[in-house]
């Protein structure tokens, strides 16, 4: 169960050739994530293994980071990218 809301992935295509892989002609896409107790760094970590090492254009502004995968994450992953953040005392 996701434990916040979320904005919707972003199906725009990522102009970017340095997003495409040469397997999957498949556009990228800008999808968000509350920066709330998450760090840049654990989310890089996150997406690297979930989508392999890619240069994910992680940026973060009023409270979100945007960043660019070759899909949006599902409500699995988001859930698991939450359980991810830090707790007071880390």
């Amino acid at each position: 169960m996701l434990r916040e809301a979320y904005q919707d992935c972003a199906y725009t295509e990522v102009s970017s050739q340095k997003h495409r892989s040469t397997s999957n002609s498949m556009p990228w896409v800008w999808d968000y994530f509350s920066t709330y107790r998450l760090s840049e760094d654990d989310l890089k970590a996150f997406l690297t293994e979930l989508f392999g090492q890619h240069e994910f254009s992680i940026s973060a502004s009023n409270g979100n980071y945007a960043f660019t995968v070759p899909r949006c994450l599902n409500i699995d992953e988001r859930n698991k990218l939450e359980d991810r953040r830090w707790t007071t005392g880390q």
